[in-house]
Protein backbone atom coordinates (compact mmCIF):
# COMPACT_ATOMS: atom_id res chain seq x y z
CA UNK A 1 0.00 0.00 0.00
CA UNK A 2 2.72 2.40 0.96
CA UNK A 3 4.34 1.32 -2.71
CA UNK A 4 1.40 2.16 -4.44
CA UNK A 5 1.20 5.39 -2.79
CA UNK A 6 4.93 6.30 -3.50
CA UNK A 7 4.20 5.91 -6.97
CA UNK A 8 1.58 8.62 -7.06
CA UNK A 9 -1.49 6.54 -6.77
CA UNK A 10 -4.33 8.39 -4.76
CA UNK A 11 -5.87 7.11 -1.39
CA UNK A 12 -9.06 6.19 -3.71
CA UNK A 13 -7.39 4.49 -6.24
CA UNK A 14 -5.52 2.42 -3.38
CA UNK A 15 -8.74 1.58 -1.67
CA UNK A 16 -10.06 0.43 -5.10
CA UNK A 17 -7.08 -1.93 -5.81
CA UNK A 18 -7.45 -3.47 -2.37
CA UNK A 19 -10.92 -4.08 -2.75
CA UNK A 20 -10.54 -5.91 -6.00
CA UNK A 21 -7.35 -7.47 -5.31
CA UNK A 22 -7.91 -8.95 -1.55
CA UNK A 23 -11.55 -8.46 -0.87
CA UNK A 24 -11.00 -6.00 1.72
CA UNK A 25 -12.62 -2.45 2.16
CA UNK A 26 -10.43 -0.06 3.66
CA UNK A 27 -10.62 3.86 5.10
CA UNK A 28 -8.34 6.49 3.48
CA UNK A 29 -7.97 7.42 7.20
CA UNK A 30 -6.14 4.06 7.68
CA UNK A 31 -4.23 4.25 4.67
CA UNK A 32 -3.01 7.87 5.68
CA UNK A 33 -1.79 6.48 9.44
CA UNK A 34 -0.20 3.83 7.74
CA UNK A 35 1.74 5.77 4.50
CA UNK A 36 2.68 8.47 7.66
CA UNK A 37 4.08 5.47 9.75
CA UNK A 38 0.91 6.81 12.87
CA UNK A 39 0.04 2.79 12.68
CA UNK A 40 1.02 -0.50 11.38
CA UNK A 41 -0.94 -1.99 8.68
CA UNK A 42 -1.04 -4.90 11.08
CA UNK A 43 -0.50 -3.73 13.84
CA UNK A 44 -0.22 -6.71 16.60
CA UNK A 45 -2.16 -8.66 14.73
CA UNK A 46 -1.42 -10.98 11.19
CA UNK A 47 -1.27 -10.90 7.56
CA UNK A 48 -4.52 -12.43 6.22
CA UNK A 49 -5.18 -13.40 2.13
CA UNK A 50 -8.48 -14.81 1.72
CA UNK A 51 -7.56 -18.00 -0.01
CA UNK A 52 -10.73 -20.37 -0.40
CA UNK A 53 -10.07 -22.78 1.72
CA UNK A 54 -12.41 -24.82 4.12
CA UNK A 55 -10.70 -23.23 7.70
CA UNK A 56 -11.97 -19.93 6.32
CA UNK A 57 -15.25 -21.08 5.03
CA UNK A 58 -16.04 -22.60 8.65
CA UNK A 59 -14.93 -18.86 10.70
CA UNK A 60 -17.45 -17.15 7.77
CA UNK A 61 -20.03 -19.45 8.87
CA UNK A 62 -19.59 -18.76 12.70
CA UNK A 63 -19.38 -15.06 12.26
CA UNK A 64 -22.45 -15.26 10.64
CA UNK A 65 -23.74 -17.48 13.81
CA UNK A 66 -22.40 -17.06 17.47
CA UNK A 67 -19.07 -14.87 16.97
CA UNK A 68 -19.11 -11.08 17.68
CA UNK A 69 -16.76 -8.46 15.67
CA UNK A 70 -15.85 -5.77 17.77
CA UNK A 71 -13.40 -2.84 17.71
CA UNK A 72 -11.29 -1.38 20.34
CA UNK A 73 -9.33 1.78 19.71
CA UNK A 74 -7.15 0.15 17.13
CA UNK A 75 -7.75 -3.56 18.35
CA UNK A 76 -9.75 -5.04 15.71
CA UNK A 77 -11.03 -8.18 17.65
CA UNK A 78 -13.42 -11.49 16.60
CA UNK A 79 -14.54 -12.96 19.53
CA UNK A 80 -16.32 -16.46 20.05
CA UNK A 81 -18.44 -17.17 23.63
CA UNK A 82 -19.76 -20.62 23.69
CA UNK A 83 -20.33 -23.12 26.15
CA UNK A 84 -18.59 -26.34 24.24
CA UNK A 85 -14.81 -25.82 24.65
CA UNK A 86 -14.60 -28.35 20.94
CA UNK A 87 -16.48 -25.91 19.37
CA UNK A 88 -14.46 -22.81 20.34
CA UNK A 89 -11.34 -24.62 20.03
CA UNK A 90 -12.06 -25.66 16.30
CA UNK A 91 -13.04 -21.92 15.51
CA UNK A 92 -9.35 -21.23 16.80
CA UNK A 93 -7.87 -23.67 14.73
CA UNK A 94 -9.55 -22.62 11.50
CA UNK A 95 -8.98 -18.80 12.30
CA UNK A 96 -5.13 -19.80 12.86
CA UNK A 97 -4.75 -21.75 10.05
CA UNK A 98 -6.27 -19.14 8.00
CA UNK A 99 -3.95 -16.16 9.42
CA UNK A 100 -0.98 -18.52 10.13
CA UNK A 101 -0.39 -17.74 13.32
CA UNK A 102 0.35 -19.42 16.96
CA UNK A 103 -2.95 -20.64 18.63
CA UNK A 104 -4.72 -18.39 20.86
CA UNK A 105 -5.24 -18.72 24.29
CA UNK A 106 -8.92 -20.65 25.40
CA UNK A 107 -10.64 -19.35 28.61
CA UNK A 108 -13.30 -20.00 30.87
CA UNK A 109 -15.92 -17.49 31.84
CA UNK A 110 -17.84 -18.97 35.13
CA UNK A 111 -20.21 -16.20 35.21
CA UNK A 112 -21.48 -17.31 31.92
CA UNK A 113 -20.37 -20.95 31.90
CA UNK A 114 -18.52 -20.28 28.42
CA UNK A 115 -15.78 -21.15 26.79
CA UNK A 116 -14.00 -18.09 24.91
CA UNK A 117 -11.52 -17.36 22.42
CA UNK A 118 -10.53 -14.06 20.96
CA UNK A 119 -8.70 -13.32 17.58
CA UNK A 120 -7.35 -10.16 16.33
CA UNK A 121 -6.49 -8.87 12.87
CA UNK A 122 -7.59 -5.79 11.14
CA UNK A 123 -7.83 -7.45 7.31
CA UNK A 124 -10.27 -10.60 8.46
CA UNK A 125 -12.02 -8.12 10.50
CA UNK A 126 -12.57 -6.38 7.31
CA UNK A 127 -13.20 -9.00 5.38
CA UNK A 128 -15.88 -10.64 7.94
CA UNK A 129 -17.28 -7.53 8.02
CA UNK A 130 -18.42 -7.44 4.17
CA UNK A 131 -22.16 -8.47 3.38
CA UNK A 132 -22.42 -12.93 2.37
CA UNK A 133 -22.34 -12.06 -0.82
CA UNK A 134 -19.39 -10.84 -1.46
CA UNK A 135 -18.15 -13.58 0.32
CA UNK A 136 -19.82 -16.41 -1.82
CA UNK A 137 -16.25 -17.03 -3.90
CA UNK A 138 -15.08 -18.28 -0.43
CA UNK A 139 -17.82 -20.36 1.07
CA UNK A 140 -18.88 -21.58 -3.03
CA UNK A 141 -15.75 -22.50 -3.61
CA UNK A 142 -16.10 -26.72 -3.73
CA UNK A 143 -17.71 -29.18 -1.54
CA UNK A 144 -15.31 -28.73 1.17
CA UNK A 145 -15.56 -25.19 1.44
CA UNK A 146 -19.32 -25.18 1.41
CA UNK A 147 -19.59 -28.20 4.14
CA UNK A 148 -17.38 -26.18 6.49
CA UNK A 149 -19.63 -23.35 5.78
CA UNK A 150 -22.42 -25.04 6.68
CA UNK A 151 -20.96 -26.72 9.59
CA UNK A 152 -19.96 -23.24 11.16
CA UNK A 153 -22.91 -22.01 10.68
CA UNK A 154 -25.01 -24.72 12.01
CA UNK A 155 -22.34 -25.36 15.19
CA UNK A 156 -23.55 -21.67 15.94
CA UNK A 157 -27.40 -21.77 15.08
CA UNK A 158 -28.58 -25.57 14.85
CA UNK A 159 -31.33 -27.39 16.81
CA UNK A 160 -32.28 -30.71 16.90
CA UNK A 161 -35.47 -32.45 18.31
CA UNK A 162 -36.34 -35.77 17.40
CA UNK A 163 -35.75 -36.36 14.22
CA UNK A 164 -36.29 -32.28 13.78
CA UNK A 165 -33.16 -30.51 12.56
CA UNK A 166 -33.25 -26.94 12.30
CA UNK A 167 -31.11 -23.57 11.73
CA UNK A 168 -32.41 -20.25 12.94
CA UNK A 169 -31.21 -16.59 12.31
CA UNK A 170 -32.52 -13.34 11.88
CA UNK A 171 -30.85 -12.28 8.74
CA UNK A 172 -33.33 -13.98 5.61
CA UNK A 173 -30.46 -13.24 2.95
CA UNK A 174 -28.15 -15.49 5.34
CA UNK A 175 -30.68 -18.70 5.44
CA UNK A 176 -31.76 -18.30 1.83
CA UNK A 177 -28.00 -18.61 0.85
CA UNK A 178 -27.90 -21.73 3.12
CA UNK A 179 -30.94 -23.55 1.92
CA UNK A 180 -29.42 -22.78 -1.52
CA UNK A 181 -25.72 -24.54 -0.57
CA UNK A 182 -27.78 -27.30 1.28
CA UNK A 183 -29.47 -28.21 -2.16
CA UNK A 184 -25.85 -28.16 -3.98
CA UNK A 185 -25.16 -31.09 -1.52
CA UNK A 186 -28.48 -32.80 -2.09
CA UNK A 187 -29.52 -32.24 1.64
CA UNK A 188 -33.66 -31.19 1.63
CA UNK A 189 -34.63 -28.36 3.49
CA UNK A 190 -37.93 -26.18 3.74
CA UNK A 191 -37.96 -22.49 4.14
CA UNK A 192 -36.79 -20.15 5.67
CA UNK A 193 -40.19 -19.20 7.54
CA UNK A 194 -40.98 -16.94 9.89
CA UNK A 195 -41.42 -18.31 13.31
CA UNK A 196 -41.20 -15.29 15.75
CA UNK A 197 -41.42 -11.60 15.26
CA UNK A 198 -39.37 -8.76 16.90
CA UNK A 199 -40.50 -6.43 19.61
CA UNK A 200 -40.82 -8.76 22.08
CA UNK A 201 -39.28 -9.73 25.13
CA UNK A 202 -37.20 -13.40 25.81
CA UNK A 203 -35.67 -15.15 28.12
CA UNK A 204 -32.66 -16.95 27.09
CA UNK A 205 -30.55 -19.01 29.64
CA UNK A 206 -32.58 -16.87 32.27
CA UNK A 207 -32.04 -13.94 31.59
CA UNK A 208 -34.53 -11.32 30.02
CA UNK A 209 -34.10 -9.58 26.51
CA UNK A 210 -35.42 -7.24 24.24
CA UNK A 211 -35.63 -9.00 20.83
CA UNK A 212 -35.70 -6.46 17.86
CA UNK A 213 -35.42 -8.78 14.98
CA UNK A 214 -37.66 -11.02 13.38
CA UNK A 215 -36.09 -14.70 13.30
CA UNK A 216 -36.27 -17.23 10.47
CA UNK A 217 -35.82 -21.10 10.18
CA UNK A 218 -34.67 -23.50 7.99
CA UNK A 219 -35.76 -27.04 8.37
CA UNK A 220 -34.04 -29.86 7.16
CA UNK A 221 -36.07 -32.66 5.81
CA UNK A 222 -36.03 -36.01 7.55
CA UNK A 223 -34.97 -38.19 4.69
CA UNK A 224 -31.34 -35.78 4.32
CA UNK A 225 -30.70 -35.99 7.94
CA UNK A 226 -28.46 -39.45 6.85
CA UNK A 227 -27.28 -37.32 3.61
CA UNK A 228 -26.50 -34.25 6.65
CA UNK A 229 -24.86 -36.22 8.94
CA UNK A 230 -22.57 -37.73 6.38
CA UNK A 231 -21.70 -34.16 4.64
CA UNK A 232 -21.95 -31.72 7.03
CA UNK A 233 -22.24 -32.74 10.32
CA UNK A 234 -21.16 -31.26 13.57
CA UNK A 235 -17.95 -30.16 15.64
CA UNK A 236 -20.20 -30.04 18.78
CA UNK A 237 -20.17 -33.29 20.60
CA UNK A 238 -23.30 -32.92 22.27
CA UNK A 239 -25.15 -32.17 18.74
CA UNK A 240 -23.46 -34.86 16.57
CA UNK A 241 -24.94 -37.12 19.61
CA UNK A 242 -28.21 -36.04 19.10
CA UNK A 243 -28.38 -36.57 15.53
CA UNK A 244 -27.19 -39.65 15.61
CA UNK A 245 -29.60 -40.73 17.59
CA UNK A 246 -32.33 -38.93 15.41
CA UNK A 247 -30.95 -40.96 13.10
CA UNK A 248 -31.86 -44.53 14.98
CA UNK A 249 -35.11 -43.43 16.59
CA UNK A 250 -38.32 -40.87 15.51
CA UNK A 251 -39.19 -41.21 19.61
CA UNK A 252 -36.24 -39.05 20.61
CA UNK A 253 -37.56 -35.99 22.77
CA UNK A 254 -34.36 -34.71 24.08
CA UNK A 255 -33.64 -30.91 22.51
CA UNK A 256 -30.03 -29.71 21.36
CA UNK A 257 -29.18 -25.96 21.26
Amino acid sequence: MVNLHTQGMSYRKIIERILEDKGVLLRKSHLSDWVNNTHQPFGSAYDFVPEPTPELAYVIGVSRGDASLSIQKWSYRIRLRAIDREFVAEFDRCATVVLRCPRHSIGWIPKRGQWSVQVTSHLLYRFLKQALHRLRTVVSHCARCVAAFLKGFFDSEASVSGRSLTVSNSNLATLRLVKRLLNSLSISSTGPRLVQRGNRPVIIKGVAYHANKNIYLVYIRAGSLRAYAARVGFVITRKQRALASALQSDRLGLRVK
